[in-house]
This record gives structure tokens, C-alpha cells and sequence, in this order.
């Protein structure tokens, strides 16, 4: 076999390697785009287009939608009976809203970046104790499981409005109520994926790959993170529901705790002992304290909600 030949084989199959990869990483990629797309990009260019016209929430049979143009933004920004509308000294800025908005943005703000150190510590774990492998594996399981957190977080969104507009009105009741109704449908969802990954892990998997040492892998480290997965949806809206109410500190501090405090003390003493199943094993651990932490002050602010709503009762 000549030169020429051996050189343009070796390209050959570099092609095929290539072409796979870009295989492998729009598969990856691909839920998580799908469901970015349904739940936000969409619904964004959907209020964006029905703000144009007389659409309601409650569609009238006898009454079809028409376009209106910019009617809906005039009518809006010049009531001076609305919240919103252009006035002088607008443009300025008011220092305890914008301390306020920092405060409360920094919760997912820090939560996210303590995210990104903590996948940094999981990567460079797995890689010195198990490979390159199960860094892959790490991948579908995280994005696996990311397609259940963007359901719940999708309920908190929902949520937040309705939980900070009634604690302002100190409708205590109807906040207990929203959080409720809001963890049962985390907890619904966050079971589902729990049942998903103990009952079907290797089907899950395959969806992402077709190497049966990675789907071996990806399988019994999918199982291990979702064993406390039911109750991540109700720590998930705890933290969210304190932001939702002003209390930016304890939102801060549920976060943290859970990702610096926990997951990281876990990833870095556990496979000190028990090596790459360790890192595996830190996830649910974390999962599982923190919601009982998240739990403890819960169950506090519902104390203090209880107080609050007999004072009121007491002075009607």
C-alpha cells in the first residue's frame, strides 16, 4: 500500500471521527435547545406578537383577534392612571430599587456561577479518578436531569409574580397556597425523572449515545443522582420562593449552601474514600441536605406567616 494511499485512509476515517463528534454533540445539545426554545424563546416572540393586537387571556368565540398596531403601548404609557407610563424624572435611577433588583437577582446569579466551579471540581474529579469516559457520562447524566430543573424552574417563574404580589398585600393564604400548588407540580415532575432514571436509566442514555461502555457508565451514575430526585423539586422552589418574597438572604444562602457548602465538601472528601463513585455519590448527598435545611426554614417563615395572620385577624 503506497503513501498516498495510508495518508488519504487516515484522513478518511478523521472525516468520519469528525463527522461523528458533531454528531455526538447535537445529540447532547439537542433537548435541552428543544426545550429552551418551547419555553422561552417562543412564548417571548408569541406576547411579543399578540401585543399588537386585542387578544385576551379569555378568548371570546364571537369576538376574533384583529391587529391594532402600536394602540396597546400608546393607550398604556400615556394613562397616567397605569403603573407604568412616561412621566418626568423616570430616567432616573432610584437607589433602593436598584438595590433592591441586585439583591434579589443575586441569588441565580451567584447560584449559576457557584454552578460553573462546581462542574470545573466534578470534571477534573472524574477525570483523575475514572477518565475520559466518565466525564462523558457526566454530560448526558447532567443533561438528563437539566430536563426536569427547566420544568421546575419554569414553575417558579410562574410563581414569583404571584407569591411577591400577594406577600406585598399580605395575603398570606393566597401565598401559602401558590407555594403549595407550585411544589406539588416540582415534586410531580422531579418523581417523574426519578422514576425515569431508577426504572429506564439505559434507555435514557441511549438517546444520547450508542458506545456501550459510555451507556454502562452514564446508566449507573444516572441512578445514583436521581435517588433523592423527588425532593429536589421542593428545595429547588424553597429558594426560589424567598426570593419571590424580598428575602434575598435566604435565598442567597439556600443557594449557596447547596453548591459551595455541601456538593463541594462532598466532591472533594468522598473520593477520598470511595474514588470516582464518591463525586457520583456527592450529588444526592448534597441534594438530600440541603432540602433539609431548606425544609427547616420553610417550615419557620410559615411560622411567622401563621403569626402574621392572626394579628390581622385579630385587628379586622
Amino acid at each position: 500500500m503506497s503513501e498516498i494511499t495510508v495518508k488519504r485512509s487516515g484522513a478518511k476515517r478523521r472525516s468520519q471521527m469528525s463527522r461523528a463528534q458533531a454528531k455526538a454533540a447535537w445529540g447532547l445539545s439537542a433537548p435541552a435547545i428543544i426545550i429552551m426554545f418551547l419555553f422561552m424563546i417562543l412564548p417571548f416572540f408569541m406576547s411579543v406578537f399578540y401585543s399588537f393586537t386585542d387578544r385576551r387571556l379569555v378568548l371570546n368565540p364571537n369576538k376574533p383577534t384583529k391587529f391594532v398596531g402600536w394602540a396597546n403601548y400608546i393607550k398604556t404609557f400615556t394613562n397616567k392612571n397605569e403603573l407604568l407610563h412616561l412621566r418626568r424624572g423616570i430616567y432616573k435611577l432610584r437607589g433602593t430599587i436598584v438595590k433592591n433588583t441586585i439583591a434579589i437577582g443575586m441569588s441565580p446569579f451567584l447560584m449559576n456561577l457557584a454552578a460553573c466551579f462546581i462542574v470545573i471540581f466534578i470534571n477534573k474529579g472524574l477525570k483523575e479518578y475514572d477518565g475520559d469516559l466518565a466525564i462523558g457520562a457526566f454530560g448526558i447524566v447532567n443533561r438528563i436531569v437539566f430536563l426536569f430543573v427547566m420544568i421546575v424552574m419554569g414553575l417558579n417563574q410562574g410563581m414569583q409574580p404571584i407569591a411577591g404580589y400577594n406577600f406585598g398585600a399580605q395575603q398570606y393564604h393566597r401565598v401559602n397556597q401558590v407555594l403549595k400548588l407550585t411544589i406539588y407540580g416540582a415534586t410531580a415532575v422531579t418523581t417523574t425523572g426519578f422514576l425515569v432514571g431508577e426504572l429506564m436509566p439505559e434507555l435514557a442514555v441511549s438517546a444520547f449515545t450508542t458506545h456501550e461502555g459510555l451507556i454502562q457508565l452514564s446508566a449507573t451514575g444516572l441512578r445514583i443522582v436521581v435517588i433523592f430526585f423527588p425532593i429536589i423539586g421542593f428545595q429547588m422552589v424553597t429558594s426560589n420562593f424567598f426570593q419571590s418574597i424580598g428575602m434575598a438572604g435566604k435565598a442567597i444562602f439556600l443557594s449557596l449552601t447547596r453548591q459551595l457548602l455541601f456538593l463541594l465538601l462532598s466532591i472533594i472528601l468522598l473520593p477520598l474514600c470511595w474514588g470516582s463513585a464518591g463525586i457520583w455519590w456527592s450529588m444526592p448527598i448534597s441534594d438530600l441536605t440541603a432540602s433539609v435545611v431548606a425544609g427547616i426554614m420553610l417550615y419557620r417563615q410559615f411560622k411567622i406567616f401563621k403569626t402574621h395572620g392572626n394579628k390581622l385577624k385579630v385587628e379586622n
